[in-house]
């Protein structure tokens, strides 16, 4: 559980968005839910939704690492 403003950093696969719009239709749906590659964007997009704010976004190769802080 974050306190009060704590920081969370989600480390997730990136591809190139012509690489995830050709990739994506392919991908099975698990049980789980849907599985997809996202772009730093949406994942902070996502976050946003639930109360957190997107501080920092880095690409290293084919590593995406978004920072967000609680709101």
């Amino acid at each position: 559980m974050l306190r009060g403003e704590g920081h969370i950093y989600i480390a997730d696969i990136y591809l190139p968005a012509v690489i995830r719009a050709l990739i994506s239709p392919f991908v099975p749906i698990s049980r789980a839910g849907d599985v997809r590659f996202y772009s730093p964007k949406e994942i902070a997009s996502i976050f946003q939704r639930h109360g957190f704010k997107a501080t920092g976004t880095k690409v290293v190769g084919y590593v995406q690492i978004i920072a967000l802080q609680k709101t």
